[in-house]
């Protein structure tokens, strides 16, 4: 049976061997839910998340919390400041808080507000939203004490940072350390930097940057270990992400970064080790992809649309439910990935391509499609067979004009799927490599096809001879240079 919840202490370093408080927690949406009750003001507390799993415990980050004597504004509704003036008013009164009481209530800044930093004495912020929209601000500097950001409940929206035309510059939130919710910064069209939020440890919903067309620099999150879903997309003047997100482990949900047309490296991200998909498309100055410590995606690694990309560096990937390199027009290799495993393999129209890589294994789907340069497929000795959990496995091999024959897969005996296609390869002589292939065939016993159609060069079979010495499999030739029949094949090759 696993346990969870929180353990408090007044001493750093918490550890269930001191005399510390332990309260369990429930989950809900993924995320842990406790009260703590009966706690002085002024008084330092250190706590910690963990799991005990067959009694070993299991623990996140430590993060330090001070209890203040909390100088509270409660509000009903949204709290609208639209005018310098009003926000003045706000700041005269010095609150440490402001919480909701309702469970949909904001605080949204916007109109002519020029300058939040009278807003410094604020710590805490429970609100179904915080909301920087609209606004006269060209400088975001404020929130210095701020150091947590929730709603209260399960239903929150978060803090979003837009529209902002006259904003030039994201500073600020000096101690904010832990979002509760989702955080964006969008459509500021002036927007050129953001240097903030690098205290930020945890952001338990979407981080967004996006839609910002004049931001060149991103340099912020320096702290930030654990997130939801990250997207950095279609910022157009983006050159560089400094060195921000540099202590990122886990992105839960996902990591995209698209659409950025100047950026030219993503060599910032030293410590992610798992995230469930990456997707890296349609930068077009992107010429380096560095993700040294990622071990596994756990469904789809995309590398998709990056006209100038020659570097890939992922010294540690392990594992990838689907792998997807497409339209990577001056990509020479997949050197960067080597000894990787997958379900799914798509290797399409990378216009410079020459080699592969060595795979651990690719289990159910290869397809390489339209790569022109493409003249081995060397990197394939590990795959023996192809089989999925339905009716689904199948290789394609389809207008990749360099390649003369089909060495590589010298080890591949079955298909037990759809097919074996081998299609407008024009420089396709041999089908060498398929020596060791014995079997295509459903999971389930009914024979499939090897189709082999409009290879102008073709004219030797004889790598399949074991192949068609079987009865059960099918043979379907078309428009290739020689087309034999299976008796063909069985009298004239040795």
């Amino acid at each position: 049976m696993t346990e969870y919840g929180f353990i408090v202490d007044t001493i750093k370093d918490v550890s269930p061997n001191k005399n510390m408080k332990m309260f369990k927690a429930q989950i809900k949406n993924n995320k842990l839910y406790t009260l703590l009750g009966s706690l002085v003001n002024n008084k330092t507390l250190y706590i910690k998340s963990y799991a005990k799993i067959k009694d070993k415990y299991y623990f996140g980050n430590e993060i330090e919390h001070k209890l203040i004597e909390d100088n509270v504004l409660y509000i009903e509704k949204d709290l609208i400041i639209d005018s310098q003036e009003k926000l003045n008013e706000l700041a005269e009164k010095k609150y440490t808080s402001i919480r909701q009481r309702n469970n949909s209530s904001s605080l949204i800044i916007t109109g002519n507000v020029n300058d939040i930093s009278g807003l410094n004495t604020i710590e805490i912020l429970e609100l179904h939203f915080l909301r920087i929209e609209d606004s006269k601000i060209e400088n975001l500097n404020g929130f210095n004490k701020l150091k947590s950001i929730s709603s209260g409940h399960m239903f929150y929206y978060g803090v979003s940072i837009s529209n902002n035309k006259s904003l030039k510059k994201i500073e600020g939130f000096e101690e904010f350390t832990t979002n509760y919710s989702a955080l964006s910064i969008y459509n500021n069209p002036n927007l050129e930097t953001i240097n903030s939020f690098n205290k930020l440890h945890v952001n338990y919903d979407d981080l967004q940057i996006s839609k910002n067309p004049n931001l060149r620099v991103v340099d912020s999150f320096k702290s930030l270990s654990g997130l939801s879903r990250l997207f950095i997309t279609e910022n157009d003047n983006l050159i560089t992400l400094n060195n921000s997100f540099e202590k990122l482990e886990l992105a839960v949900y996902g990591t995209i970064i698209s659409n950025n047309k100047n950026l030219s490296k993503i060599n910032n991200f030293k410590s992610l080790k798992k995230t469930e998909y990456l997707n890296v498309e349609n930068n077009k100055l992107l010429d380096e992809i560095s993700f040294p410590n990622l071990e596994t995606v756990n469904w789809a690694f995309n590398i998709l649309y990056n006209d100038n990309l020659t570097k890939l560096s992922f010294p540690n990937f392990k594992r990838a439910e689907y792998i997807n390199f497409e339209s990577n027009n001056s990509l020479i290799n997949l050197d960067g990935i080597k000894d990787v495993e997958t379900d799914y393999l798509f290797v399409k129209f990378n216009n410079s391509l020459k080699n592969l890589t060595s795979f651990k294994n690719v289990k159910i789907q290869i397809h390489l499609y339209g790569n022109p340069l493409l003249n081995s497929l060397k990197g394939f000795e590990n795959v023996k067979e192809l089989k999925g959990t339905f009716d689904n496995a199948e290789i394609k091999i389809i207008n990749n004009n360099s390649l003369e024959d089909l060495s590589g897969l010298d080890n591949l005996k079955g298909v037990y799927g759809v097919d074996f296609s081998i299609f407008d390869n024009k420089n396709l002589k041999s089908l060498k490599g398929l020596n060791n292939l014995t079997s295509i065939k459903s999971p389930y016993g009914s024979p499939r096809s090897l189709s082999i159609y409009e290879n102008p060069k073709l004219s030797e079979y004889c790598a399949i001879k074991k192949f068609v010495s079987n009865p059960e499999n099918n043979l379907d030739t078309k428009n290739n240079l020689y087309n034999p029949t299976i008796e063909d094949i069985l009298k004239n090759c040795k």
